[in-house]
């Protein structure tokens, strides 16, 4: 069985690895009717090797392990895993390329059932690539969601006690159209009755004398 999905997310290419590298700490309430148990199994940072366990809720009395590897990764565009469970073993592979405003992530992923779930692969086909996208659609809804939060902290942290953040102002602000040169100007603007402008004549400034 082979699955190929992609979804355009509006985050970075950074944003999505990160939440991939250590997937165990998003969405907890959201799986945890069918995934209850998610951990990181070997400290520090995601690297090849790390392992993750999972516990999938089958049925109100059935569960299934799950077992993963990272076998491949390349910073903010790579993550390739490898899993296995008592009736099937597969590969997961996350890709990440750079779009206009966000990232496209990419997953595809190949699944081989075993022993007596071999022959009923195409129903578990059928059954699982909903799901598989479904959960993709959830990334980038959780991440765009972590993306919004965090410029709603950050304007909120650059907002004055008490009051609007002031918007800055150009280092020159552009002269009063209205305002008049008495040195060059010979008419100006001014209010009339109705709410209408009329150009009122101004005098020219009177020549000096010597005296």
């Amino acid at each position: 069985m082979r699955f190929d999905y992609s979804v355009t997310i509006r985050r970075s290419p950074s944003a999505v690895f990160a939440m991939l590298a250590d997937v165990q700490d998003w969405g907890k309430a959201e799986r945890a009717a069918l995934v209850p148990v998610m951990e990181k199994i070997t400290p520090g940072p995601t690297r090849v090797g790390t392992r993750w366990h999972e516990v999938i809720q089958l049925a109100p009395h059935l569960t299934m392990t799950v077992w993963s590897e990272v076998v491949a990764i390349e910073q903010d565009r790579l993550l390739d895993e490898r899993f296995w469970a008592w009736w099937m073993r597969g590969r997961l592979e996350y890709t990440m390329v750079p779009t206009d405003g966000g990232t496209v992530l990419r997953q595809r992923e190949r699944l081989e059932p075993r022993g007596p779930f071999r022959p009923i692969d195409g129903l578990i086909a059928r059954q699982l690539g909903p799901a598989i996208a479904a959960r993709l659609n959830a990334i980038g809804r959780m991440l765009e969601a972590a993306g919004r939060q965090q410029a709603d902290a950050a304007r909120a942290r650059d907002r004055p006690a008490g009051g609007r953040a002031t918007p800055a102002l150009p280092p020159h602000a552009p002269p009063d159209r209205g305002a008049i040169d008495p040195g060059n100007a010979r008419t100006a603007p001014q209010e009339v009755a109705g709410g209408s402008r009329a150009r009122v004549r101004c005098p020219p400034p009177e020549p000096a004398t010597r005296a």
